[in-house]
């Protein structure tokens, strides 16, 4: 069983400044209780959060590769100091 307040216990203890989150079940393994669409980025509790589709749709679907690929590219530059 998932324990969402140790993730992000532990999120926090590593200073990480976001985290990729692969489909709806991780999302809500991870506390994560509101309805989220692939592709979007918010801020949790001082933390960007990715989401993604789960990775079987990714792996399966060659432009949901694609455009996961492109999405991180993109966010992920906004984390370059």
């Amino acid at each position: 069983m998932a324990n969402a307040q140790i993730f992000w216990s532990g999120v926090h203890c590593l200073e990480a400044r976001g985290v990729v989150i692969m489909g709806s079940a991780a999302a809500e393994a991870a506390g994560l209780r509101q309805k989220f669409q692939p592709l979007q980025q918010i801020l949790h509790n001082g933390h960007f959060v990715w989401m993604l589709w789960d990775v079987d749709t990714i792996i399966n679907l060659e432009q949901r590769y694609n455009s996961v690929l492109a999405f991180l590219k993109n966010s992920l530059h906004q984390l370059l100091r």
